[in-house]
């Protein structure tokens, strides 16, 4: 009867030892979890850091390539703000050209009318002249206008700068000679001439003669 507490002494030992021996082994287990957990987390921030690093490198590079651009864009601005400065410019220059090129042109035109007005001043028009086919037809009309002034042949003829025949559509239509135009020299000549040819008749072979300004 005093040999069992022995025995039951030794089995609480082994199972303690064996508790011990456990527990010894589970916090080894801790342990390396613990520094495996640490290891695993010092890497994690690692990580967490070089990605970080380059996120700040990509926003610095994107910071960088957002200041360039609206620098571009700023610099585009002011090409832009400058081109039209330089377009108004042009376009009030063109103005001021286009004034100055109608006033040109106004000046010419009054300048055209009046040397048509001065041109017109110094013809006559003769109708029913009866045409020849050889004819000298300056030494004709100075020899009707002979007639008109009283004058030397030669005298007259000095007065006459032009004369030539112009066919005109009453000429056709009715079939009559071309009407003579002629230039006088001297105004005053071809006023003298008009206004006696307005008040007399004169004839050439015979065909009443027309004068006209």
């Amino acid at each position: 009867m005093e040999k069992q507490p022995a025995i039951s002494n030794a089995n609480i030992h082994s199972t303690l030892l064996t508790l011990q021996d456990s527990m010894s082994k589970l916090q080894e287990i801790m342990l390396k979890n613990h520094t495996e957990t640490r290891a695993d987390t010092n890497e994690l921030k690692k990580e967490m850091g070089k990605l970080k690093a380059e996120m700040k490198a990509d926003i610095s590079k994107l910071d960088e390539k957002i200041g360039t651009i609206q620098q571009a864009l700023e610099k585009n601005e002011l090409t832009i703000k400058e081109v039209e400065k330089r377009a108004e410019q042009t376009e009030k220059n063109l103005e001021r050209v286009d004034e100055h090129l109608k006033t040109v042109i106004k000046e010419m035109e009054d300048s055209l009318v009046y040397l048509e007005m001065d041109k017109a001043a110094t013809y006559l028009r003769f109708h029913n002249i009866v045409e020849s086919k050889e004819e000298d037809l300056e030494q004709v009309m100075a020899e009707i206008l002979v007639e008109v002034l009283e004058r030397d042949k030669d005298e007259i003829l000095k007065e006459l700068d032009e004369v030539y025949r112009v066919s005109t559509n009453y000429a056709r239509r009715y079939k009559c000679p071309r009407e003579v135009y002629i230039r006088f020299a001297r105004r005053k000549v071809r006023d003298i001439i008009y206004k006696i040819l307005r008040d007399e008749t004169i004839k050439y072979k015979d065909k009443e003669i027309t004068v006209l300004k």
